[in-house]
């Protein structure tokens, strides 16, 4: 037993000062000077003692960096120090307490009894460390055991330390689960629908993702004065987002329109989406026969993706006519994901979201999205912090888990991916992406010939590109014009041409339009139903003319 004097206080003081030595030199060697701290609650814990060992582990250190830079020096001294704590603590020399009375004693006494539930949970976090590959386990776990044999050595009864481990294990459970359920409940209350993973879409081994038949989801948008709205969508049992259609009727016409969210209709309801308002349009003209349209648009696909989807489902319908929609500032950078590349401007959070559906199935992916669709507090954490990947990236760290591989898209330039595609000067990715969107589109073109099903295409531009004059960037090396207005647009028609694929402009039907911010939702870009009803109408007066004011027909293979 000592008292607290003069010199116990100069002792103390020195291993203050000491402490921000071996937090130096923690980082020196490359440790995690952070862990070096927690020398301060062992330290209001045993004055003397640690002064030395401290002082002892600093020079040996310092010492051994010298000598030997190679050396492990850090762990070395850590585990020193734990042996020397375990000893002291077996003997009941770990702690030292004032022999009497007065103010400093008492402080005492109340610094053991506060010090002894942190030093717990300081364990108990370290030692949960160990489970995570980032963490360094060797100084976790050995800082773990520091702690808890200290908080041990502290003087309590075994019936109240049981007692109070039981009950505060139990009460700190309980406040915990019934804080999180508060906290997510008034999350629900304030903040917006999470946007988790929708229940449409299921994995597809080779197109990445497709429609689930029998499935149902919303799409969330806001209108052009900023506010909020869903629409539902239902997926039919022939699995598109369109009614359940029998065998062709002889008197029946069926078009299939080929295309992404575009066609899909996302935001729009079924009776004012794009195939729904051309077959209005036929049908009222009249035609010879009945005409069928049917919606085959699947939100996010390119032209390689549609293909499969036109083998899988679209010709199951006895198609007489396929209609292609190609969005090139989205469908020329979709097309290189097929080969597992990106553009030197990729939409980030979009090849973000097509890499998780990939890997969906692993459990990191899954844990995320999960609580993504469930949990408004984890995504307005994430949010804040920045880190839309942090369950995934928690996860994925476990030791018990192989670790995964997540490739993530990087801008190698400050430009608008929308715009890439209409760059005058093409790099090797972007020129790798127009030849296999030709390919691609060439593919369709081959797979209706074959079953002797015409095929009618049509694109159109970057919404934003036509409504404002955003074209004129400069590229700072060249102090050139960067960009050529709707030149995805002009390149993805003559590759139409090149394959013979008749075609309709539907860009001039567009930009024909008085005010045109009225035909597509500013906050996504997507159409509107004045904006689907220009397109369609476009799209029922080239058929009319060609399909049904002429006594040739719709051109063919044959024609």
């Amino acid at each position: 037993m000592t008292t607290y004097t003069r010199g116990n206080l100069i002792r103390f003081m020195l291993t203050l000062f000491t402490i921000v030595w071996a937090v130096q030199i923690y980082g020196t060697v490359g440790n995690h000077p952070r862990l070096a701290l927690l020398y301060v609650p062992l330290l209001i814990l045993s004055t003397f003692r640690f002064t030395v060992l401290v002082i002892l582990f600093v020079i040996s250190i310092i010492g051994i960096d010298i000598t030997a830079p190679h050396v492990p020096v850090a762990q070395l001294g850590l585990a020193a120090q734990t042996a020397l704590i375990l000893y002291w603590a077996a003997r009941g020399q770990m702690l030292r307490t004032p022999a009497v009375a007065g103010r400093m004693a008492a402080l005492h006494q109340w610094s053991l009894r506060t010090t002894r539930p942190i030093l717990i949970g300081i364990s108990a976090v370290l030692a949960s460390l160990t489970a995570f590959r980032g963490a360094p386990w060797l100084e976790c776990l050995l800082w773990s055991l520091c702690c808890a044999v200290t908080a041990w050595a502290i003087p309590v009864s075994w019936q109240f330390r049981l007692r109070n481990v039981i009950a505060t294990a139990t009460l700190t459970a309980f406040s915990t689960l019934i804080a999180f359920a508060a906290v997510e409940l008034g999350a629900r209350i304030i903040l917006p629908p999470a946007q988790g993973p929708s229940d449409m879409y299921m994995p597809d081994p080779e197109y990445i993702f497709t429609l689930r038949p029998n499935s149902s989801g919303e799409f969330h948008v806001r209108d052009n004065e900023g506010e909020g709205f869903s629409v539902e969508a239902v997926i039919s049992s022939q699995g598109v987002l369109d009614r359940v259609l029998g065998p062709k009727a002889d008197d029946e016409f069926r078009i299939v329109m080929l295309g992404d969210s575009y066609t899909m209709g996302h935001g729009l309801t079924p009776e004012q989406n794009i195939p729904h308002t051309v077959e209005l349009l036929l049908n009222a003209a009249n035609p010879p026969k009945r005409v069928t349209v049917i919606n085959c648009g699947v939100g996010g696909y390119a032209p390689w993706q549609e293909r499969g989807f036109l083998k899988a489902r679209g010709f199951s319908f006895e198609p007489d006519l396929v209609i292609l929609q190609v969005f090139p500032a989205n469908d020329v950078a979709g097309t290189l994901t097929r080969v597992s590349k990106y553009l030197e401007v990729p939409d980030v959070q979009w090849e973000s979201r097509v890499n998780e559906f990939r890997m969906q199935n692993e459990i990191p992916v899954a844990v995320q999205r999960w609580l993504r669709a469930h949990c408004r507090v984890y995504g307005a954490l994430s949010d804040a912090l920045r880190t839309p990947n942090l369950a995934r990236d928690l996860v994925n760290d476990l030791r018990v888990l192989s670790p995964a591989h997540y490739p993530q898209p990087v801008k190698r330039a400050d430009r608008n991916p929308y715009r890439e595609a209409s760059l005058i000067e093409w790099y090797p990715e972007l020129e790798e992406a127009y030849r296999l969107l030709e390919q691609d589109i060439q593919g369709i073109r081959d797979d209706c010939r074959a079953r002797g099903v015409a095929l009618l295409a049509y694109c159109h531009p970057f919404p934003l590109a036509t409504i404002e004059d955003g074209w004129e960037e400069f590229d700072e090396k060249t102090k050139g014009v960067l960009f050529e207005p709707h030149k995805d647009v002009r390149v993805t028609q003559e590759i139409f041409a090149r394959v013979n694929i008749p075609f309709v402009n539907v860009t001039d039907a567009l930009e024909s339009q008085p005010g045109q911010s009225a035909l597509y939702f500013r906050y996504d870009g997507h159409f509107t139903p004045k904006g689907a009803d220009v397109v369609a109408q476009a799209l029922a007066d080239y058929l009319q003319h060609y399909l049904f004011s002429t006594e040739r027909g719709f051109p063919t293979r044959d024609s």
